[in-house]
């Protein structure tokens, strides 16, 4: 009997429900990431603005290609000469964000337009703040539509808190003036801002609320539901202006673009490399607003990442400065403080470039760095090039394909019962001590020399019945180790010699001296006594238990230096030692002829400890070096060797230019010997 294909059908049908169900998951599984975007230029009843849509625009490509938000999370409401009504804004907020967003997913809402002030007796100040969508009638014709239209502080903060109870990760942006509360003004220039016509009472006048805004329910913010960003105060105006194109800015080379002064700094900002608390974020904005009246505003966490630290960590790029007559050479502001060495790879790529990807974006050229100074590099194109335009020069990216330490690998020598420890990847930050950047291809840092080879070496492994042994040159500094604490204390090693790199060669002149001095106890108080004897090399030798302190005098008549020390221990470990953990950064300030004590007590493991004084012309918080989390103290985020610095150890970097003369380091050599 024939029988009928029944298994086939069977099978294509469960095949249909699996798919059927497969899709209907991932419809209904919620977005990553949701932004709504609103920028008005055009109004009917009140004066047009030019830089809303650019703002939006510029937000959209931070967005995208900094914290990689999908297009299709993106909705964009406005346009060059687009009005937008109340009603698409609230509608697109409740059915793009509300009704889409999870637990997990990470929210933006930004507005760029005209905002207002009207009479509110519920609020504390009297006063309440709102945009103004397109639509909205002047307040002469009719004050009751105007009241109407606008879209009120308190209206957004029901829609804040109907977000918020659905996810943590919201962050609201206004560029507008009374933001604080909320509007925007055109400076040089232009306002965003409609006056509504009041006579103030008693208490509007008194208890006008000058901090930020009446927007967020109260309490929701101390309880860090969300982030609110404000151009101004709530009694001040928003300014927008022209700016030059940023970097990939749709328009040619020294054109112009209005944008909000506020949306201008914060995207360029946010394109930069490295992460931002949004405390940092606004204390950047602060310090660069340029507007004496125009005073930026947060409310929510402060410590909390941009965006809630949605995104991946950037890819390390450099600038590229000057090119060569031929086109074939250019100097890129990346050098050996950036842990770039000669004989490193490199790729130029269009400033869109977010990564060195040639399936996204095409190559410009490829080239080798010839030769690594201290703040720049000069490359040389590979052979068969084609010569690089000149035209845009400042909108190249150079990434780098292949590093190369050069003389900072960590060398380490292997005997033949060891040999094994050549195969374990020894993974360190590629570009810096500071970070790990495990994207960039690179040379390994912990070169392995062959047994018997005649190279001088860092550090020597040998295999023992107990384990693994580690030596420097002055004898043992571990023991009984499995491999992969062997791989960590190379690690370790490894870092602490770029450290040790970080030597300002284009500075000779060095105002910070370092010194040991014998320390005893007096009255229940540590004095300091004569200096220890040094030995040949300029170093000092101590046994474990012996107490001293290490003297920073600043030899310099003239100027204060602030003073950071770094003690590099035998084992590796790199530490903060002075200052000490501070709300203040300048506690390090050390006056011209004066000098600071440090007391320290020699301890196990024996073997050779570097004291390194980092002395700067202003405060700088150098925790960094220690720590990736380490963070900057708000007042240092605008000084130009901060930056550089940090960028070094993020191994990240802008074009930020540094006098070689505003900072110098000083190394002191203690061996610890065994008793």
């Amino acid at each position: 009997m024939k029988k009928s294909p029944r298994k086939p059908v069977f099978a294509a049908v469960v095949v249909l429900l699996l798919l059927f169900a497969s899709g209907q998951a991932r419809a209904s599984s919620p977005p990553r990431t949701l932004a709504l975007l609103v920028g008005i230029n055009r109004y009917e009843n009140f004066r047009n603005l030019n830089g809303c849509w650019n703002d939006v625009l510029l937000m959209e490509r931070v967005l995208k290609a900094r914290y990689e938000f999908p297009q299709d999370s993106i909705l964009k409401l406005g346009g060059p000469d687009v009005p937008v009504t109340r009603d698409e804004i609230l509608k697109a907020f409740r059915e793009h964000l509300i009704a889409r967003a999870s637990e997990e997913t990470t929210v933006v809402f930004y507005y760029a337009g005209h905002g207002t002030r009207v009479p509110d007796q519920e609020s504390m100040s009297g006063v309440s703040s709102g945009i103004v969508p397109s639509d909205t009638p002047s307040p002469l014709e009719s004050r009751e539509g105007f009241l109407k239209t606008i879209i009120t502080g308190k209206e957004m903060k029901q829609l804040a808190a109907s977000l918020s109870a659905k996810t943590r990760r919201v962050t609201l942006i206004f560029d507008s003036c009374h933001s604080g509360a909320m509007g925007r003004k055109i400076g040089g220039g232009t306002i965003r801002q409609v006056d509504f016509p009041f006579e103030p009472t008693f208490k509007q006048r008194t208890a006008l609320a000058p901090e930020a805004s009446d927007w967020l329910p109260r309490g929701e913010a101390s309880r860090n539901r969300y982030v609110l960003l404000a151009a101004c105060r709530t009694d001040q105006a928003a300014v927008e202006d022209r700016f030059d194109a940023l970097e990939g800015e749709k328009g040619a080379p020294g054109q112009t673009l209005a944008h909000g002064r506020f949306t201008r700094i914060l995207g360029q900002v946010l394109l930069m490399p490295g992460r931002f608390t949004t405390g940092e974020l606004m204390d950047y904005i602060r310090q660069n607003i340029g507007v004496e009246r125009q005073n930026p505003q947060i409310e929510g966490n402060r410590g909390q990442e941009v965006f809630g630290g949605v995104g991946p960590d950037p890819r390390p790029y450099f600038l590229v400065e000057e090119i060569g007559a031929d086109g074939l050479s250019f100097t890129m502001n990346g050098g050996l403080l950036h842990g770039i060495a000669a004989g490193s790879e490199v790729t130029v790529f269009p400033s869109e470039a977010s990564e060195p990807d040639p399936g996204r974006w095409v190559p410009i050229a490829k080239a080798v760095i010839a030769e690594a100074r201290d703040f720049d590099a000069t490359a040389k194109a590979s052979e068969g090039a084609k010569p690089i335009s000149r035209d845009r020069k400042s909108f190249y990216r150079v990434f780098v394909t292949a590093l190369i330490y050069g003389e900072n690998r960590l060398r380490v020598r292997l005997d033949k019962s060891a040999s094994a420890l050549g195969d374990m990847p020894f993974q360190v930050g590629p570009v810096s001590p500071g970070r790990s950047q495990s994207t960039v291809p690179s040379q390994s840092p912990v070169h392995f020399l062959k047994p018997g080879s005649g190279e001088p070496d860092d550090l020597s492994v040998t295999l023992t019945a107990s384990g693994y042994e580690v030596f420097d040159d002055r004898g043992l500094i571990a023991s009984g180790m499995k491999a992969d604490e062997v791989r960590l204390l190379l690690q370790r090693f490894a870092r602490r010699k770029l450290v040790l790199a970080l030597n300002n060669l284009s500075n000779p002149e060095r105002p910070i001296r370092l010194s040991l001095h014998r320390i005893e106890e007096e009255d229940g108080r540590w004095k300091t006594r004569e200096e220890l004897p040094r030995n040949e090399g300029g170093g000092y030798r101590l046994r474990p238990g012996d107490q001293f302190a290490v003297r920073m005098y600043n030899k310099d008549p003239n100027r204060t230096w602030y003073v950071t020390l770094l003690d590099l221990t035998p084992d590796g470990q790199i530490q903060v030692q002075y200052p000490l953990i501070s709300e203040n950064v300048e506690d390090n300030k050390l006056a011209p002829e004066r000098h600071f004590d440090v007391p320290f007590k020699t301890d196990e493991p024996t073997g050779r400890e570097v004291f390194v004084a980092i002395a700067t012309q202003n405060p700088v918080d150098l925790g960094y070096v220690v720590s990736r989390d380490a963070r900057f103290g708000s007042r240092n985020l605008n000084d130009p060797l901060a930056q550089l610095l940090r960028h070094a150890m993020e191994g990240t970097s802008q074009k930020v230019p540094v006098p070689p003369r505003v900072w110098s380091s000083t190394q002191l050599t203690l061996t610890v010997e065994a008793k």
